[in-house]
């Protein structure tokens, strides 16, 4: 295994490279980068590197396949990307009305951010990486209610309430 010496001073340190037959100075050191956090959002081709948190901001984006290599390499990682954090929301709106809602969980429909605006809106997508536009937005359709009278054939729906009056009838 590798023994690792945490120096209280600069003067033992230079008295232990003295000891090793090393120069009395800071020459012949290996320094050893951080590691990191690689992630990308789902949706998007885009890998981004974090120092301390696989999640946006970014820190680093790679433009290319050999940028992103050449940065494993240099920080120690495996060459395989198997260790790629995908961030996995999506952005999506209900037919008809102006929020936009980001999922975390990737799945239409689940509330868990609601943009107060454009510019929020925007700039949460800036952040993960996603174009600043209104690309890859899932539309759903409102579930509504479903309803009859006991006694009468026809079904109908509402969108707010299972009560009359029907705004559709089948």
């Amino acid at each position: 295994g590798t023994e690792t010496i945490a120096f209280p001073n600069a003067q033992t340190y230079l008295h232990h490279r003295k000891l090793l037959g090393f120069p009395e100075d800071s020459t012949l050191i290996q320094r050893i980068l951080p590691k990191g956090f690689y992630w990308r959002a789902e949706k998007l081709p885009h890998v981004h590197w974090n120092l301390k948190t696989a999640y946006p901001p970014a820190e680093v984006t790679f433009k290319n396949s050999r940028e992103f290599l050449e940065h494993r390499a240099k920080h120690g990682m495996p060459l395989d990307g198997s260790d790629v954090k995908v961030v996995k929301g999506c952005y999506w709106g209900k037919n008809g009305e102006a929020t936009i809602w980001w999922a975390e969980d990737g799945k239409a429909g689940t509330e868990t951010i609601a943009f107060p605006n454009a510019q929020t809106y925007l700039h949460h997508r800036k952040l993960l990486g996603f174009p600043e536009d209104s690309t890859l937005i899932q539309r759903i359709l409102p579930k509504g209610f479903y309803w009859r009278a006991e006694k009468l054939p026809h079904v109908h729906w509402n969108l707010k309430t299972a009560y009359p009056p029907a705004e559709v009838t089948f």
